[in-house]
């Protein structure tokens, strides 16, 4: 297996509007949203599943040996050679909410239908209303 290629799948656009077939292909390719990567197999499973969510994501094709090296450039650049990291200047503390602000309003509890019937003894009224009015 250390000389097959694998694919690197990115997913490029996000769930949202989309069927949920299409979010659970995602889902069970391990991409989490938009921006997120994978190295998965080159198997025939994977390239239907990746069929089904081609319009979503990108595909690149990686040696074996190249799974580090492709991931590495998803965390984040190293700094030019020769220049100094850039450094925050430390920012002035953030003015928090008070306690009483945070809490939640309480909610009042909600009121009981005067009706006491449920929803299937309701249509059954109605239902046995309808015949004695056909008759």
């Amino acid at each position: 297996m250390s000389g097959e290629p694998r694919l690197l799948v990115r997913q490029v656009r996000g769930m949202a509007g989309r069927p949920w077939t299409q979010r659970l292909v995602l889902k069970g390719l391990g991409l989490r949203g938009p921006g997120s990567e994978v190295v998965v197999d080159n198997a025939r499973a994977i390239r239907g599943m990746i069929r089904k969510v081609l319009h979503m994501v990108s595909v690149a094709e990686v040696a074996d040996s190249g799974v580090a090296a492709a991931a590495a450039p998803a965390a984040g650049k190293a700094p030019a050679a020769g220049k100094a990291p850039a450094t925050k200047a430390p920012s002035a503390p953030k003015a928090t909410k008070t306690a009483a602000a945070k809490a939640p309003a309480a909610k009042a509890p909600a009121a009981k239908s005067s009706s006491s019937k449920s929803g299937a003894e309701k249509v059954k009224v109605a239902a046995s209303t309808a015949k004695k009015v056909k008759s």
